[in-house]
């Protein structure tokens, strides 16, 4: 059973970095003013949510706001119910930005 949940979280986390619809996932993008959370060194602001009936995930905006590169770590981004992170590249050049990609549960 394992192996076929640890499928299915990849199935989700290709679709969102392609782009790309998902059989039994909605696609819901944010109101225009939400919110940007602000982190020490970067910022993100969420793009896009694909909504299923277990998990749920999330593509943000990860901006550089140093003069300098920056290195992000999964566990960064994890807290209760985080069943996976990805990021487009880890290491953002000064100012630069890259996509975050997070998939969580409801329980």
């Amino acid at each position: 059973k394992s192996s076929e949940y640890s499928q299915i979280l990849i199935k989700l986390i290709t679709s969102m970095i392609n782009g790309e619809d998902l059989s039994g996932y909605s696609i819901v993008y944010p109101a225009k003013k939400t919110k940007t959370i602000k982190y020490e060194n970067f910022t993100a602001r969420l793009q896009k949510k694909y909504l299923g009936k277990h998990l749920y995930g999330s593509i943000f905006l990860i901006q550089n706001r140093e003069n300098h590169p920056i290195e992000l770590n999964e566990s960064m981004f994890y807290q209760a119910n985080t069943r996976a992170v990805a990021f487009l590249n880890s290491t953002i050049p000064a100012k630069g930005q890259t996509m975050l990609f997070k998939v969580m549960s409801y329980e």
